[in-house]
């Protein structure tokens, strides 16, 4: 170990090494090699395989049919049909499999000291067991009228039923029945949807053209497949979850990949992981409404346009942890807890928010020990959304080579769960939380409230009758939402990081570690606006905002003779986001990192005498992190069509 030791940290000088505060995770290019992660103050340093991506494979065979007609009567055009879809999935979610392990410190780490480790074995050592295969069909049967009621009016209305077919399950499993109450081999089989939809375009009769357009539906999102995919993965029997909440014994580590079920402490047999679909749950679906109107102005040419989207939502999934166990305790703030006596403990708990390796606390304490995740994707009928756009363009004509175009946009929507991911359970630890399992609707991780976009394209024919453009893009917006939280498990669920802060209402309102710590907390509160507007409450989910991003892209496109009689070719070269291209200060877009939680304080405990939380203050997570996803940086593309 010591020669692996040294082989991950000396290519690193001392100032690299203080420098990962700065930053939430610093990633090796190691491969085949376990996860681990080691503490440093309040920043991560990641070494060998990122836990997610030790074996993935996910392999979809698809296929679609699509019959329609039409019947014309009068003033009336029928459409009618169905349209069918089969998917056939293998999906290898293999996460896990050469084991993760944490330390809550370089020193730790030194010593092969662990704080948790984690290890998914396959039955049998079999990769395949793993996997989740399963199949699912989709019929879609409408039928459609289009009523020309007036030479002005147009009527459109219908209905559409979506029904989801599955042959398959997955394998049931009784004692999670007989442990959660629910059947494992549930799934949405025979859930159908029936959409009615209805819409209108009506032309008035001035002088320059004006349309009012609109139309009220419920719609039916794509299939949710790979989180359908879950409960097949995660049925008990596939793999067994090695999880030590207090880590391995001091001194037990190896490199080896296929080494790990060998570290495994005799007498443990380990724990199963197990998903459900509730038996209520469909496929998503909003209400939709829309309302535009468009309008020709006196001067050239140009096209003025409002338009209102209203959505409602029918049926979303959000996902609940049902191996919980009962609440131990409720925080000052009116949070369930789900500590064992030790969690509560301020002795138990160091500056870092990590209990230190001679304490040992317990997260859901309450919970089955024969299982470690059960978790299910329940429907909600919370969430909605409503967006306003005003536009202005200016379309090619005659007499000009221009076309411009600006537009605002204002939107704000809720939802209750984000579904960022593709497992269930980070489905369930990556939304931020008060109440765990709670179903309650927030603001949206994806509402960008306002968004400028202004686009000017030149044409002009420099050769014969093929067009050469020029086109400049400016978008504008406010930076993306995101949450005030905890930066480790403040109320015991299990899940780091996702538990929105409780912000003190004064200084006499939650205990310190030290003086110093709540000096320099207060200090961070004065100097943060959300923090100073919410004293004494619960930060909302989303509550506040990056900073506003602004970028330019640019695109030439240049039409080229086709080879047979009048088709046509075309090239052309975008440059995205050309700012950072001259200079890489500009079109810097600086963000909160997913999964849009900003880490202020560590839970560390509640004061046995006054009932009050201990913070344990060390630097709040930077507000933006930079190219945390690359997507500051410029980038360069060509397409090439060819029309026939």
């Amino acid at each position: 170990m010591a020669q692996l030791y040294s082989d991950w940290t000396d290519n690193f000088s001392t100032e690299a090494k203080i420098s990962y505060r700065d930053y939430s995770a610093v990633r090796s290019a190691f491969t085949d090699q376990p996860a681990v992660a080691v503490r440093i103050g309040s920043a991560t340093l990641n070494l060998g395989t990122e836990e997610n991506t030790h074996a993935n494979i996910l392999e979809t065979e698809t296929w679609n049919g699509y019959f329609a007609g039409n019947l014309f009567l009068g003033d009336h055009e029928l459409k009618f049909g169905l349209d069918y879809e089969k998917n056939d999935i293998y999906n290898l979610f293999g996460r896990r499999i050469n084991g993760v392990y944490t330390f809550n410190s370089i020193e730790d780490f030194a010593a092969l000291r662990s704080s948790r480790y984690q290890l998914f074995y396959p039955t049998g050592g079999d990769l395949s067991n793993m996997a989740a295969i399963w199949g699912i069909e989709n019929l879609g049967l409408f039928l459609q009228d289009t009523f020309f009621a007036t030479p002005n009016l147009t009527l459109t209305y219908g209905l559409r039923v979506d029904t989801p077919m599955l042959d398959d399950e997955p394998t049931y499993n009784a004692a999670a029945e007989a442990a959660f109450g629910f059947d494992n081999s549930q799934t949405i089989d025979g859930n159908e949807l029936v959409q009615p939809r209805f819409g209108f375009n009506y032309n008035f009769n001035t002088e320059r053209s004006t349309q009012l357009r609109g139309g009220f539906g419920l719609f039916q999102g794509a299939a949710a497949n790979v989180w359908l995919s879950n409960p097949f993965t995660n049925t008990g029997f596939g793999y067994t979850d090695y999880l030590f909440n207090n880590g391995l014994p001091e001194g037990v580590f190896s490199p080896d990949p296929d080494g790990q079920f060998a570290l495994i402490p005799g007498g443990n047999g380990g724990a199963q992981a197990i998903d459900f679909v509730d038996p209520e749950l469909g496929q998503p679906s909003v209400w939709k409404m829309n309302l535009g109107l468009d309008h020709e102005l006196p001067w050239w040419g140009m096209i003025a346009s409002a338009e209102a989207v209203i959505t409602s939502v029918e049926e979303a999934i959000y996902y609940e942890q049902l191996n919980l166990g009962n609440a131990t305790r409720t925080g000052q703030d009116g949070r369930m807890m789900y500590w064992d006596a030790n969690g509560y403990n301020p002795e138990n708990w160091n500056e870092n928010g990590l209990q230190p390796s001679g304490a040992r606390v317990d997260a859901r304490t309450g919970r089955n020990r024969a299982f470690t995740d059960a978790i299910i994707a329940r429907p909600t009928g919370k969430g909605r959304g409503e967006q306003f756009t005003l536009s202005l363009q200016k379309p090619f004509n005659e007499d000009s080579n221009w076309s411009w175009m600006a537009a605002y946009t204002y939107t704000d929507a809720e939802e209750v769960s984000p579904l960022t991911s593709s497992t269930s359970g980070s489905q369930f630890g990556n939304n931020a939380i008060f109440q765990a399992n709670e179903n309650v609707a927030s603001r949206s991780s994806y509402a960008i409230k306002d968004r400028f976009l202004v686009s000017n394209t030149y044409r002009h024919y420099f050769f014969s009758d093929l067009k050469t453009e020029f086109s400049l893009v400016y978008e504008g917006r406010s930076g993306k939402p995101y949450s005030y939280v905890f930066d480790n498990d403040a109320n015991g669920d299990g899940r780091f990081g996702n538990d929105l802060l409780y912000i003190p209402a004064n200084r006499d309102d939650v205990m310190f570690g030290t003086p110093e710590e709540a000096d320099a907390f207060w200090a961070f509160v004065e100097g943060n606006q959300y923090l100073r507007d919410n004293l004494g409450n619960v930060g909302e989910r989303n509550g506040d905002n990056s900073p506003w991003a602004h970028t330019f892209d640019v695109r030439l496109l240049q039409e080229l003779p086709g080879f047979f009689g009048d088709n046509k070719a075309e090239i052309w070269l975008d440059v995205l986001n050309i700012g950072n291209l001259i200079d890489k200060d500009y079109g810097r877009i600086e963000e909160v990192p997913f999964p849009l939680t900003r880490g202020v304080v560590e839970y560390g405990g509640i004061d046995p005498a006054t009932g009050k939380y201990v913070y344990r203050y060390n630097g709040a997570d930077p507000v933006s992190l930079y190219d945390t996803n690359g997507i500051s940086r410029w980038a360069v593309q060509v397409g090439f069509r060819y029309k026939f």
